[in-house]
């Protein structure tokens, strides 16, 4: 009786429900299976192009990805002239061949993978360090207005008339 009550709403079926992925991800998933098996020298491109971005994601531990998207979204643009020039032409597997065959093919399609690490790796250092002066300022124009107060008013107004108690931490 206590078993068949604790598999009421969260037991096993719906354990397996957000395990397994919804039918609604099978259906995509194959559909976008057989998409790529009709665009097969798209996809195959593509895919040469992209590994920059499956690697970034495999080994991003954030669960957001946020490395992934960086990566990502310059990568497909250093993929996408090459899936044009694809498309303009034989949009064969034989000039999918002939495309990766070239060094600089490989160059531009992964120099903006780079950049995006960089991005990824370099923006947030940067960004903290100018936050980080901006509070330094704030503190010293603060300080400064403090130091005329004082002046002007004398040391009684830095002191606090009623005992301030810090709030505690929310969780």
């Amino acid at each position: 009786m206590a078993k068949a009550k604790k598999e009421g709403k969260g037991g096993k079926a719906a354990k397996q429900g957000k395990k397994g992925g919804g039918l609604g991800y099978k259906i995509l998933g194959f559909l976008l299976l057989i998409l790529g098996l009709m665009l097969l020298p798209s996809t195959t491109l593509l895919l040469a192009g992209m590994v920059p971005t499956f690697i970034a994601f495999l080994t991003d531990a954030d669960r957001r990805k946020t490395s992934a998207i960086s990566v990502g979204t310059v990568n497909i643009c250093g993929v996408i002239p090459f899936e044009i020039t694809l498309w303009q032409g034989a949009n064969s597997m034989a000039q999918v061949g002939q495309m990766l065959r070239h060094v600089e093919t490989w160059a531009i399609m992964y120099a903006p993978a780079v950049i995006g690490s960089v991005i990824y790796y370099a923006v947030p250092p940067l960004v903290g360090g100018f936050i980080s002066l901006q509070s330094a300022a704030r503190v010293a124009e603060l300080e400064r207005r403090q130091t005329a107060l004082r002046e002007a008013w004398g040391d009684e107004v830095a002191k606090p008339s009623v005992s301030v108690k810090p709030k505690p931490a929310r969780a």
